[in-house]
């Protein structure tokens, strides 16, 4: 058993006293911001940096696409009389009121043969702006283009868009959230599924994170798999149905993906990446969100492996 191993080891066993589980004893690390390197091994190094966001940091910048097409025309399966918009408009404005900071900005855009932003605000002033932008979402939906979805494209363009707004702010460490909410089919844009992933890849936005909600996406969706295999997108929630309940659901799983960010990375000699993990937590106040960091790196080998090595350095 070699030092770390020992050291850990001690851990555990100090743990087993306490009464507590493994998990718990992590949750101090995540209360504070903190920045890491190690090395360990010849020409080998390991760093992390963890920033938790707490009321009075900078404003984020939340893109939210919705597939503005036939599709979520159809009424909701189960008891309530609604369509499928209404409710996604509903989840939306509750993920807005319940979970963004009064400073935040958030951007709507709507997706169908066309891509149009409907409207940029302060997430405080979301009640001023509810009835304008279910107007314009209820004419996308009536309109000639409705029959078509160009979802490579409303990435891609809300991408371009975000970028020219990092250049002309002075902030530069601003997260930036672009969250596209859709079934996964794609059959108007000029972008292919690859050349979407690559721009995503390359951005030049410092804190970018993207978020797929999906719905009724097949298991042999191309989507599906480059969406699983890229390390830019954040996060993959699929929910089976348009039910209200699992729509519910799926947006509640994007509250969990918008607060807090954990990176590790290990690198080689002259700044060669090796492997890099990263995670996103969210939670009502600074506590919640350590204590949903420290279980979920627990509960990850790779996570949990790789800040113990931080841990003991």
């Amino acid at each position: 058993m070699n030092s770390d191993e020992r050291a850990i080891s001690r851990l555990e066993t100090s743990r087993q006293l306490r009464g507590q589980s493994p998990w718990q004893l992590g949750v101090p690390f995540f209360l504070e911001n903190w920045n890491r390197n190690r090395d360990v091994g010849v020409g080998q190094s390991i760093s992390g940096e963890y920033n938790i966001h707490k009321p009075n940091d900078g404003i984020a910048y939340i893109h939210i696409l919705l597939d503005a097409t036939g599709s979520t025309r159809i009424s909701c399966p189960g008891a309530e009389r609604t369509e499928v918009w209404e409710q996604l408009l509903k989840q939306f404005e509750k993920l807005v009121r319940e979970t963004l900071r009064p400073g935040d900005v958030v951007y709507i855009w709507a997706f169908n043969t066309t891509t149009t932003q409907l409207c940029k605000f302060e997430a405080k002033d979301l009640d001023s702006k509810s009835k304008s932008i279910r107007r314009q979402y209820k004419d996308l939906l009536r309109g000639e283009g409705s029959g078509g979805t160009c979802l490579y494209d409303a990435v891609v363009e809300a991408l371009k868009f975000q970028i020219v707004e990092e250049n002309n702010r002075s902030t530069v460490d601003a997260d930036c959230f672009l969250v596209p909410f859709t079934d996964g089919m794609d059959n108007s844009s000029k972008t292919s599924l690859e050349s979407m992933m690559l721009q995503i890849k390359v951005a030049p936005i410092n804190r970018l994170h993207i978020i797929f909600v999906t719905a009724n996406l097949p298991q042999n969706s191309p989507l599906k798999e480059e969406l699983q295999a890229a390390v830019n997108v954040k996060a993959l929630i699929e929910y089976e149905t348009s039910k209200a309940e699992d729509m519910s659901r799926a947006f509640d799983d994007l509250r969990t993906q918008i607060k807090a960010i954990l990176k590790i990375t290990v690198s080689l000699d002259h700044g060669r990446v090796i492997h890099s993990i990263s995670n996103v937590e969210y939670g009502s106040s600074s506590s919640e969100v350590a204590e949903r960091m420290s279980r979920t790196v627990y509960e990850v080998r790779d996570f949990r492996d790789a800040l113990n090595q931080l841990r003991l350095g």
